[in-house]
């Protein structure tokens, strides 16, 4: 029996059974709904006690234009980006241990930092589709001009209804919400990749700055991060 081609069509079965059923049901959008993913590193191999302290989770909360995506490990650490795609803010969010603290940018200031940081991708583009978690997805490969970055596969779905969504992201062509994406940083390279999702309501304060968090320079924020990951990294 050949499983391979038994797998390619039962992809391409599903895929047409979720074009079928969107077909049908227009073209709505989801609003508001949880996403979770799973983080893992492609690229890193170390091991030992440092190292299991990398998150292998993640939780995007979203509502209208505004989304928050969150990693963490158990209650010692958490690092968020609370996002707002209309007024083109970015919060960045850092929990370790007591310390509890955010920085905020603005839309000049996050294309500063993409430029200073982040490789920028060309794209090929493909005529492939999935599902994921119930979104119907489009595959997107971007290729950097750094030599000795990987490439990286790219799956977004339009179906969700947030309005420009990668703008704070190095994939900010890209129009839709990606389910499955890389990117690196503080010299480790992540992959997201959605597992579940639940379109029950989000609650507007859980896309806010918690009371208990102090206010900080990005600069002075973003050092901290970099140094509790040196001690991974390094």
């Amino acid at each position: 029996m050949d499983f391979s081609r038994n797998n390619f069509v039962f992809r391409l079965i599903a895929y047409l059974g979720v074009v079928s059923i969107l077909s049908c049901c227009g073209n709505s959008k989801v609003n508001e709904g949880t996403i979770e993913f799973e983080v893992t590193y492609p690229y890193f191999n170390k091991t030992g006690f440092l190292s299991a302290m990398l998150p292998d989770k993640a939780t995007m909360r979203f509502k209208g234009n505004k989304y928050k995506m969150e990693v963490k490990k158990g209650k010692a650490f958490s690092s968020a980006f609370l996002v707002d795609c209309d007024s083109k803010t970015l919060t960045t969010l850092f929990q370790l241990g007591q310390r509890r603290k955010y920085s905020v940018m603005d839309q000049s200031a996050v294309n500063k930092r993409l430029e200073e940081k982040f490789a920028k991708p060309m794209y090929m583009h493909t005529s492939e589709g999935d599902s994921i978690v119930g979104f119907l997805c489009r595959k997107s490969v971007a290729i950097f001009e750094e030599m000795g970055q990987p490439e990286a596969t790219l799956m977004y779905t339009e179906q969700i209804g947030i309005k420009d969504p990668n703008w704070c992201l190095p994939y900010n062509e890209i129009t839709g919400v990606l389910l499955v994406y890389e990117v690196e940083q503080y010299g480790i390279r992540m992959r997201f990749t959605a597992k579940k999702f639940d379109p029950a309501p989000v609650e507007d304060k859980m896309l806010e700055i918690p009371s208990n968090y102090k206010q900080v320079p990005v600069n002075d924020l973003e050092r901290e991060i970099e140094e509790m990951f040196s001690t991974i990294v390094d």
